[in-house]
């Protein structure tokens, strides 16, 4: 059963679903499908579903502060890094690394400062929110596998390369800029990647919850 209907199944009338059917399957108690959400481990993914598909029972600011923590956390991490590589580049000038020589501590540290994010405005990364769910709430389907995520070659089934396995139509850049209210040039130099990794972190916590709840909500009452 679509993620969608079984979340919004808990908004209906009639609270018991048992005399329905989908097909030879009885559909998931509105009861079974909110306990599925309580038990769920992946508590960020549960919450961005109950978003996109259930907003009436969501509480997004709550989900968006959650979201901008996630944000700062990795934000730092990465600043911290850089301050470790940059470190790293001292120790190997003077000789006393045992792991880089002074070249291969300096690319380190090149290439681990081309990873890290602009600076922490809080208004700019809560624009990348915005865009981000912006597009997760998009019920465009990909062209490629007809919104399945994944796609039959040679009478085996593998994940859609064209929308990575999400079903949904992938987005230029300029359509995300457009989405965070941004200039295409500066979402490409600057956001890009915080867009990207944003996106990507709610996707694989969106199907690790999806998993949890369809196990659940039709596993043996």
């Amino acid at each position: 059963m679509n993620i969608g209907k079984l979340l919004a199944s808990r908004n209906a009338k009639t609270v018991r679903f048992n005399a329905i059917r989908a097909g030879h399957i009885d559909m998931p108690t509105a009861q079974i499908v909110n306990g599925a959400l309580a038990a769920c481990p992946h508590t960020l993914g549960a919450k961005v579903l109950e978003c996109i598909h259930s907003p009436e029972c969501a509480d997004p600011v709550s989900v968006g502060q959650e979201v901008m923590g996630l944000l700062l956390k990795e934000h730092a991490r990465r600043a911290e890094r850089l301050v470790e590589a940059e470190s790293v580049v001292h120790l190997a000038r003077a000789g006393l690394s045992q792991r880089y020589t002074e070249a291969q501590a300096s690319a380190r540290f090149e290439q681990i400062k081309a990873e890290r994010w602009p600076r922490f405005f809080p208004e700019k990364y809560q624009r990348v929110i915005v865009g981000v769910f912006h597009e997760l709430l998009r019920k465009q389907l990909c062209d490629d596998c007809g919104g399945r995520g994944t796609v039959t070659r040679q009478a085996l089934i593998a994940p859609c390369v064209a929308c990575n396995g999400t079903g949904r139509a992938r987005l230029t850049n300029n359509a995300r800029a457009v989405l965070c209210e941004m200039h295409h040039v500066s979402f490409q130099i600057g956001w890009e990647p915080v867009y990207t990794w944003l996106h990507a972190h709610l996707m694989g916590e969106i199907k690790r919850a999806e998993d949890f709840i369809y196990a659940y909500a039709n596993g043996p009452s």
